[in-house]
């Protein structure tokens, strides 16, 4: 089966090098090679995106101590990454790690299933939005409460972050840079199926709001779940692992005003057995609910000093259902809210200095 596969791709690379030779296409992509072979590593390097996430002073990415890491939405169609854990394991020094539940980040070989996250600092926009419960922004799988396609870029930046954004950022931090609200088309409608039949469908529109660029988007996963053989009584159970998960997101924007809104709800079938529950039984489930919202605003932003501000409030609401043998069944769960105020701003000193400050009261209940 490997020979034959490997003679049909050897075929097919041979008729598209036989059509690209005879149109040219081909000697054009080696004039191209041969003029990046011949460019300077210098110049090469010139040629990059500066950072969004606020957690280095240095304007210029050359001069930081510590080499960042930048992904496109065009790298991450190109590598066809489906959910936020795939992104962070292509970054330099980060891996997942997933118990069928939740799926958790790790940095350098440091990883604790079970920590949510809090050791690494992940922020939407350049602003943090960690519960004040368990310091999660969601989990890095397709739990996390933002479509990845909604996603322009992620920013890597690894060790230790300003406190400037609050706790967490001991390991690294994630700047996750939306979408622009502003585009050249109406809508995007976008569905998928993969193996065992998990769907994930988004439907997202773009407006023109009061002087202003409106973007609405809702994603919707289901999956019905798999069938497992209990070993004990050998019967047949359906719905193992299975999980329905439904996001919106919201963004406007009108100059230097953004608003974000964010909300998912996202319940999960635990498959595996935990806190002494009864095995194969489909009534033991997860449920984390999200409600995000902020708005800020950009005072001034120039090439020597820049002051932004933003209000905001979240709540977040984990609810579980733990099956045990007899039909005993028991309900556990947290749940949190909270609003603050962030103001934060930098004011380039010289060539090689800039201050950097910023103030955030948040009240938690």
């Amino acid at each position: 089966m490997k020979i034959q596969l490997s003679l049909k791709l050897n075929k097919l690379a041979w008729a598209l090098a036989t059509i690209f030779t005879a149109t040219g296409f081909g000697q054009t992509l080696a004039a191209d090679l041969d003029s990046a072979l011949e460019t300077p590593l210098e110049a090469l390097t010139q040629n990059q995106t500066d950072l969004e996430s606020g957690v280095v002073l240095a304007d210029d990415p050359h001069e930081q101590p510590i080499s960042t890491t930048i992904l496109t939405s065009a790298d991450i169609i190109a590598f066809g990454y489906r959910s936020l854990a795939d992104v962070i394991n292509a970054l330099p020094g980060l891996y997942t790690a997933n118990d069928q539940s939740y799926t958790y980040a790790g940095a350098r070989g440091l990883i604790g299933t079970g920590n949510f996250n809090s050791r690494i600092l992940v922020t939407v926009d350049g602003y943090r939005f960690n519960d004040n419960i368990y310091h999660q922004l969601g989990l890095v799988g397709p739990e996390f409460p933002i479509d990845l396609e909604l996603i322009d870029r992620v920013e890597f930046v690894p060790g230790p972050g300003r406190a400037e954004n609050g706790l967490n950022a001991f390991l690294g931090t994630v700047n996750l840079v939306t979408r622009s609200a502003t585009d050249n088309h109406f809508g995007e409608v976008s569905a998928s199926v993969s193996n065992k039949l998990k769907m994930h469908g988004r439907a997202t529109v773009f407006a023109p709001v009061a002087q202003g660029s409106l973007m609405v988007s809702v994603t919707k996963i289901n999956f019905e779940g798999e069938d497992k053989t209990n070993p004990v009584t050998g019967s047949t159970v359906s719905g193992m692992g299975y999980e329905r998960n439904d996001k919106f997101f919201a963004k406007y924007e009108n100059g230097g005003l953004q608003a974000n809104l964010i909300s998912s709800d996202r319940i999960k079938q635990v498959p595996n057995q935990i806190e002494y529950t009864e095995p194969y039984n489909t009534n033991t489930w997860y449920r984390d609910a999200w409600q995000l919202a902020d708005l800020r605003y950009r005072f001034f932003n120039t090439e020597q000093s820049e002051l932004s501000g933003r209000v905001h409030w979240g709540n977040y609401r984990f609810d579980g259902n733990y099956a045990y043998a007899g039909n005993v069944n028991y309900r556990g769960g947290a749940e949190g809210s909270w609003w603050g105020v962030d103001l934060k701003g930098s004011l380039k000193l010289n060539a090689s200095h800039r201050l950097a400050a910023g103030l955030g009261i948040q009240n938690n209940y």
